[in-house]
C-alpha cells in the first residue's frame, strides 16, 4: 500500500517530500495517519513526529488520529516529555490521554496528573489506569498503585491480571513486602487468577524476606494451579533460601529446575550464594555450570571465593583466579579482595601480596595518595592489611599515613575500619596515634625504623 512506501520513506529521513512523492494524490490525512501509525508499530518515534510535524506545511492538518498515532509512537519509544508536547497541541480523546499516560511510564508524577485531568473532563478507561499503574510501579511508589486500584470499581473499571500484578510488583520493589504478599492472597477476590508474572511477583517479595517455606509453598500452589513455573519462578524460590544460608535446598530447587527446564547462570550464582558456608558444594556447582552449557561469571566466582574465606581454604581461592585467567574475565576490585582474604587469614603474606600487586597493574587496588600516604576507606580490611604491607616494604624513612574513613565492606557501611587496623598495627610493634585535625586518619611513626615485615598477624 501507498501508506507504508510513505512510512519507509519517512523512516529513512526522507520526510514530507519523500512522502509526497511516494503517496502522490493519496496524501491526505487518513494515508498520512495510517503512516504515522506504521511508524509506531516500527517504534520509529522520531520519524512519527516528523510526518506529524510537517504535514501543516504541505496542507495537511492532522487530526486527533494522526496525534493519537504519534502520541503512540512516544509511548512505545518511552519519550513522555515529547508526548506531552504533543499533548499539548492536541484536542484530546480519551485514546489520547490514554497514549500520554501510557508514555510517562517513567514520570509517575505527569502520569497521575494527566490521570485526574482525564477523570475530570470525561473519564478515563481501563487501558489508561492500566498505563498510570504501570507508571507508579516504575517509581516504586506502591501507595499509589492501591490507591488508583481502590478508584478503579468506582468508575466501573474492572482490574484484570495486568494491574493486580503491576500493583503487587509496585509494592515489592518498594519493599513493602507484607503488602504485595496480601494482595496477592486476595487476589482471587478480584475475579482474576493469578499467572505466573503474579507468583513471580510475589516470590520476589518473599524471597528478600528469605522466607523460604512460604516460597516453597508459593511454588506449590502455582503448580496445582496448572501453571508452568518459569527460570524466574526457580530463582526466587533458591534467593529465599540463599538469604538463610539453606543450601541444600537451593542445590535441590536447582536440581529441580535443571530436571524440569534450562537454568540460568543467574540461578547458579543464587544457588552458589547459598553455599557460603560451604566451600566444598561451591566448588562442586561451579564445576556443574558446563554441564548445562553455561560459562561461570565474575559474579560466579565472587560467591565460590566467599565461600573459600569461610572455609579458610586459601590454595583454592588461588585456583580460582588462575581459572578466571583461563576463562579470559577481566576480574574486577572485589573480586581480588575476596581472593586476598582466605589467602591473608591462612598468614600467606607472600601470595597475598602477589594478588595485590596484580590489582595494582590492573588499576584495582590504587590507594596510594602521595608519599608515605594511603587511602583505605574504600578497601576491604583484609586487602587494607596487604596494601599497608606493600607499603611498609617499600617506605625507607619517615611516618606513614593512613586514611581509613570507614571500611566499605563493613555492614551497612557503616562498622568503623579503623579500630581494627589500629589494633593489628600495634600487634606489629608499631606506634599508632589518630590524627587530632582528621580522626579519620592514622600515623605510623616511622615504620622503617621499627618493622621489618615478615608476616601479618590476623586483625
Amino acid at each position: 500500500m501507498a501508506w507504508r512506501a510513505c512510512a519507509r520513506a519517512v523512516a529513512k529521513g526522507g520526510r514530507m517530500r519523500s512522502m509526497r512523492r511516494e503517496l502522490g494524490q493519496e496524501a491526505n490525512v487518513q494515508t498520512c495517519g495510517a503512516a504515522i501509525g506504521a511508524c509506531a508499530r516500527a517504534q520509529r518515534w522520531e520519524q512519527a513526529l516528523a510526518m506529524l510535524l510537517q504535514m501543516p506545511r504541505s496542507k495537511v492538518l492532522p487530526n486527533i488520529v494522526c496525534y493519537n498515532a504519534a502520541l503512540s509512537a512516544c509511548a512505545r519509544s518511552l519519550r513522555w516529555r515529547h508526548a506531552l508536547q504533543l499533548f499539548s497541541d492536541a484536542a484530546p480523546n480519551v485514546v489520547t490521554y490514554a497514549s500520554a499516560i501510557a508514555a510517562c511510564v517513567h514520570s509517575w508524577e505527569a502520569a497521575l496528573h494527566l490521570l485526574q485531568e482525564l477523570n475530570s473532563r470525561c473519564g478515563a478507561n481501563a487501558i489508561a489506569y492500566t498505563s498510570a499503574i504501570k507508571a507508579v510501579e516504575r517509581g516504586r511508589c506502591w501507595p499509589w498503585a492501591l490507591a488508583l486500584l481502590a478508584e478503579m470499581p468506582g468508575r466501573a473499571i474492572q482490574a484484570d491480571t495486568i494491574v493486580l500484578n503491576a500493583c503487587i510488583t509496585a509494592c515489592q520493589k518498594a519493599e513493602a513486602w507484607a503488602q504485595a504478599i496480601d494482595l496477592f492472597n486476595h487476589i482471587k477476590s478480584f475475579g482474576v487468577q493469578p499467572d505466573v508474572i503474579s507468583f513471580n511477583a510475589v516470590l520476589a517479595a518473599v524471597a528478600r524476606q528469605g522466607a523460604w517455606p512460604a516460597a516453597l509453598e508459593a511454588l506449590r500452589q502455582l503448580r496445582s494451579d496448572s501453571l508452568q513455573p518459569s527460570t524466574v519462578t526457580w530463582n526466587s524460590c533458591i534467593s529465599a533460601c540463599e538469604k538463610v544460608l539453606n543450601w541444600q535446598r537451593s542445590l535441590w530447587l536447582l536440581q529441580e529446575l535443571r530436571d524440569q527446564g534450562q537454568p540460568s547462570v543467574i540461578s547458579f550464582n543464587t544457588a552458589l550464594a547459598a553455599c557460603r558456608s560451604s566451600w566444598q558444594a561451591a566448588f562442586w556447582l561451579l564445576q556443574e555450570m558446563p554441564k548445562c552449557a553455561l560459562q561461570p561469571d565474575l559474579g560466579s566466582f565472587h560467591a565460590v571465593l566467599t565461600a573459600c574465606t569461610s572455609g579458610g581454604v586459601w590454595q583454592a581461592a588461588l585456583q580460582l583466579l588462575q581459572r578466571v585467567q583461563a576463562l579470559d574475565l577481566s576480574p574486577d576490585k572485589e573480586l581480588l579482595e575476596r581472593a586476598i582474604a582466605p589467602i591473608l587469614n591462612a598468614d600467606r603474606l607472600e601470595e597475598a601480596l602477589v594478588v595485590y600487586r596484580e590489582g595494582l597493574a590492573r588499576g584495582l587496588l590504587q590507594a596510594r595518595r602521595g608519599p608515605a600516604m594511603l587511602d583505605l576507606h574504600d578497601f576491604s580490611l583484609e586487602a587494607a592489611q596487604v596494601a599497608i604491607c606493600e607499603e611498609l616494604l617499600q617506605l625507607q624513612q619517615g611516618d606513614l599515613v593512613i586514611i581509613t574513613g570507614r571500611g566499605s565492606h563493613s555492614r551497612e557501611g557503616g562498622l568503623p575500619m579503623q579500630p581494627p587496623l589500629w589494633e593489628w598495627l600495634v600487634q606489629l610493634g608499631l606506634s599508632v596515634c589518630q590524627e587530632p585535625q582528621n580522626p579519620g586518619r592514622l600515623r605510623v611513626a616511622e615504620p622503617a625504623a621499627a618493622l621489618s615485615v615478615q608476616k601479618v598477624p590476623r586483625a
